[in-house]
C-alpha cells in the first residue's frame, strides 16, 4: 500500500490526502446531522406527547373542576336568566371535558389503560348524578343539591380527580423520563461526534505526515547528493524507486551522477594516457631533432666531399684535354713520319726526338690515367659513403642514393676507361720502343716504316676515341656531382626544416604536457 503510495505523483497525493479528509468532514458532518435528528425527533416527541399529555390531562382536570363551579353557579343562580346562562356553561364545559380527553387519547399518552377506564368510569357516574343536581338548584332545593351533590356526585368526582391526579403524575414521569433520555441522547451525540472529530484530525494528521514524508524525505536524499556533489563527491546515489516526481528526479540524478562520472573517469584515463604519450612524444622529437641535426653535419660533409669530387672530375676533364692534344700531336708527327719515310735516314734523328716525345707523352698520360685512376676510386668510395648516408636519411634519402648509384657506375666506367688507356698507353710505350730501335737500326727496317706508321696511326685514332669517350665521361661525372651537391643541399635543407619541427613538436608536447597535469589536477578533485 505504501509502496503504491509512493508512486503517486505528488498532485495525486495531495488530491488523495484531501479527498480522505473530506470524506472524513463529510462523515463527521452527517453523524452530526444523524445525532442532531435523533435529538429533534427526542425534542419532537417530548413536544408532542410527553408535554402534551401532561398538558391536556392538566386540562381535562381544569375542564373537571370548572364543571363542578359550573353546578355551583346553577345552584347559586339568583334567577333563571342566571341559571340558563349557568346551564349554557355547564353545558359547553362538559362538551370542552370531553374534547380535552379526546385530545389527551390521541397524543400517545403513557398512562395504561386502566387510569384511563378508572378515570372514564368515575366520570360517568359524576355526570349520572348532573341531571338531578341541576334539577334541585333550578327548584330552589338546596338542601337537597347539597345532600345530594355530597352522596351521589361528590365521590365519582373526587374518584374523578384522584384519576385524573394519578394521570398526571404519570404523564409528568413519563415526559421527564423523556428529557432524560434526550439529554443522554445529546450527551451521546457529542461524544460520538467529539470522537468522530479526533478520529478525523488524526487521521488527517496521518495523512499529511505520510504524504509530507512521501515528498519531503526523498528530496531530503536528493539534496544530500547534490550537497556531495558540491563537494566532489560523485560516488553517492539517491537511490529511489519512486514512480512519482521525486523518484523519478532521483533517478534522472542518479543516471546524471553515473554519466559525469563516467565521463570524469575517462577524462582522467585519457589525461593519464595524453601525459604519457606528450613524455614520449617530447623524447621522440628530441632524438628526431639530434637525429636532424647529424644529418645536416653530414649532410655538410658529403657537400664538401661532393665539391672536392666536382673540383678532382674538373682537373681529369683538363687532363683529357690535354690527352687530346698530346694524341693530336702524335696523329701530327705520325703523319710526318709518313711523309718522310722516303727521306728516314736523314730524319732519323728526327724520328728519334720524335720517338723521345712519345715516350715523354706516353708517360704523361700514363699519369694522367693514374690520376683518372684515383679520382675514379675516390669517386667510388664517396658515391658508396653516399648511399649509406642516403640509407641513414631514410625517405629524404632515396633520391640522393639513386644519385650517389649513378655516380659509382660512372666511377666504375672511368676505372673501366683507364684501364683500356693504360693498355692503349703501354702499347704506345712498346711502339716507342719499337720506334726507337727502328732508328737504331734504320737501315735494317726502312722498309717497315710505312707499316709502323699505319699501326701507330690506327692506334692514335683509336687513342682519340677513347679520350674522347673518357672526356665524355668525365663531363656525365661533372654533372652527376651537380646533382649529387644539389641533393645533398636540399636534404641538409629538409634536415634543418625537420630539427626546426622537432623542436616545435618537443614545445608542443611539453605544452600538451602541462595540460594534462592540470587536467589530472581537476579531475583529481572528484571521488568517483
Amino acid at each position: 500500500m505504501l509502496h503504491r503510495l509512493a508512486d503517486l505523483r505528488i498532485a495525486h497525493k495531495l488530491y488523495l490526502g484531501f479527498g480522505v479528509v473530506l470524506a472524513l468532514l463529510l462523515v463527521v458532518a452527517g453523524l452530526a446531522g444523524l445525532r442532531l435528528a435523533q435529538a429533534q425527533g427526542d425534542l419532537d416527541l417530548l413536544a408532542s406527547s410527553g408535554l402534551g399529555s401532561v398538558e391536556t390531562s392538566a386540562q381535562t382536570s381544569t375542564k373537571l373542576l370548572q364543571v363542578r363551579l359550573d353546578l355551583a353557579n346553577i345552584a347559586l343562580s339568583p334567577d333563571a336568566s342566571a341559571s340558563a346562562q349557568a346551564q349554557e356553561a355547564l353545558q359547553a364545559d362538559q362538551a370542552a371535558l370531553d374534547e380535552q380527553w379526546r385530545r389527551y387519547l390521541t397524543t400517545s399518552p403513557a398512562s395504561s389503560s386502566a387510569q384511563q377506564e378508572e378515570f372514564t368510569a368515575a366520570l360517568a357516574t359524576y355526570r349520572a348524578v348532573l341531571p338531578e343536581l341541576v334539577q334541585r338548584a333550578e327548584a330552589g332545593d338546596l338542601a337537597g343539591f347539597v345532600a345530594l351533590r355530597s352522596e351521589a356526585a361528590n365521590p365519582p368526582a373526587k374518584r374523578s380527580f384522584a384519576a385524573l391526579d394519578d394521570i398526571v403524575t404519570t404523564e409528568a414521569a413519563a415526559a421527564t423520563t423523556m428529557a432524560d433520555e434526550g439529554r443522554a441522547t445529546f450527551r451521546a451525540s457529542l461524544a460520538v461526534l467529539a470522537a468522530a472529530v479526533a478520529l478525523a484530525a488524526v487521521l488527517a494528521v496521518g495523512i499529511a505526515v505520510v504524504v509530507a514524508r512521501s515528498v519531503t524525505r526523498p528530496l531530503a536524499r536528493v539534496v544530500d547528493v547534490m550537497g556531495a556533489v558540491a563537494h566532489g563527491r560523485l560516488d553517492r546515489r539517491v537511490g529511489l524507486t519512486a514512480k512519482d516526481e521525486v523518484g523519478r528526479l532521483g533517478t534522472a540524478t542518479d543516471a546524471s551522477l553515473e554519466a559525469l562520472a563516467g565521463t570524469l573517469r575517462q577524462v582522467r584515463e585519457e589525461s593519464t594516457a595524453l601525459t604519457a604519450s606528450s613524455g614520449t612524444l617530447t623524447t621522440v622529437s628530441t632524438l628526431m631533432a639530434s637525429g636532424a641535426e647529424e644529418s645536416s653535419s653530414q649532410s655538410q660533409v658529403v657537400s664538401a666531399a661532393s665539391e672536392q669530387v666536382t673540383a678532382s672530375i674538373s682537373t681529369v676533364a683538363a687532363a683529357g684535354e690535354e690527352m687530346t692534344a698530346a694524341i693530336a700531336q702524335i696523329a701530327t708527327a705520325t703523319a710526318d713520319a709518313s711523309a718522310m719515310a722516303s727521306n728516314a735516314v736523314a730524319a732519323a734523328g728526327q724520328a728519334g726526338g720524335a720517338i723521345e716525345r712519345l715516350g715523354t707523352s706516353s708517360r704523361e698520360i700514363g699519369d694522367v690515367v693514374k690520376l683518372i685512376t684515383s679520382i675514379a676510386e675516390q669517386t667510388n668510395l664517396l658515391a658508396l659513403n653516399a648511399t649509406i648516408e642516403a640509407a641513414r636519411a631514410g625517405e629524404m634519402g632515396k633520391g640522393f642514393a639513386v644519385v650517389a648509384g649513378e655516380v659509382k657506375e660512372l666511377a666504375r666506367q672511368t676505372a673501366q676507361a683507364t684501364e683500356e688507356i693504360v693498355g692503349k698507353v703501354s702499347a704506345t710505350q712498346g711502339d716507342a720502343a719499337a720506334a726507337a730501335a727502328a732508328v737504331t737500326q734504320i737501315g735494317d727496317v726502312i722498309g717497315r716504316i710505312d707499316e709502323v706508321q699505319a699501326t701507330i696511326a690506327a692506334a692514335v685514332e683509336e687513342q682519340s676515341a677513347t679520350t674522347s669517350e673518357m672526356v665524355r665521361n668525365v663531363t656525365e661525372i661533372s654533372t652527376g656531382s651537380g646533382q649529387i651537391s644539389a641533393s645533398i643541399a636540399s636534404i641538409a635543407a629538409g634536415a634543418e626544416e625537420g630539427r626546426r619541427s622537432a623542436d616545435e613538436t618537443s614545445s608542443t608536447a611539453s605544452s600538451l604536457a602541462q595540460t594534462a597535469g592540470r587536467l589530472q589536477e581537476l579531475t583529481g578533485r572528484f571521488t568517483l
